[in-house]
């Protein structure tokens, strides 16, 4: 039998440990969330899907990409939590199929083509993510947003920027 010393277990552990239990309640709803994105839009296994937001554990990035076998960009402008997510990511065996990388909305454009952009609830501001997507993407893809005061998910087909310029909170 193993035993550690309390001192001996990192605070970005247990804050890890500490997320990962409040998200199991959730797990139906990332599920649900991953299959609604992946029948929503024409992805494929192979695609390059980016989550803008993807904080210490991109829950939503993962159960994405291992389901349906896609390749995804987290960009998180942490860079504490940008590091986490990396660790996460490795000791879950997904480093080959999911980076993450530190930046904002003014990281875009990149070299890959992204099928599906996800935008997280907690990324902000809104406003300026948008038109900023709108003025620098300029090829098609589809947006899935979910809005906590909505508690609804969005998918929306983006033709260059259309939809986005002038997007308002409700």
């Amino acid at each position: 039998m193993c035993y550690y010393a309390v001192e001996s277990v990192t605070e970005e552990i247990m804050e890890i440990y500490s997320v990962i239990r409040s998200i199991f309640a959730y797990i139906p709803n990332y599920l649900q969330l991953a299959k609604t994105e992946y029948q929503g839009s024409p992805l494929k296994p192979g695609d390059n899907v980016l989550f803008l937001g993807s904080g210490p554990l991109p829950i939503s990035l993962i159960i994405l990409c291992r389901l349906y076998g896609l390749r995804g960009v987290g960009i998180e402008q942490e860079p504490d939590r940008a590091e986490l997510s990396r660790i996460v990511l490795q000791k879950l065996g997904c480093s080959d199929q999911i980076r993450i990388i530190e930046g904002n909305q003014y990281t875009l454009p990149m070299i890959e083509k992204f099928e599906l952009i996800m935008v997280a609830a907690q990324a902000e501001p809104k406003k300026a993510i948008f038109d900023h997507l709108a003025d620098v993407l300029q090829f098609c893809f589809y947006l899935a947003l979910q809005e906590q005061h909505l508690r609804e998910h969005c998918l929306l087909m983006i033709a260059a920027g259309q939809i986005l310029r002038g997007y308002k909170m409700q």
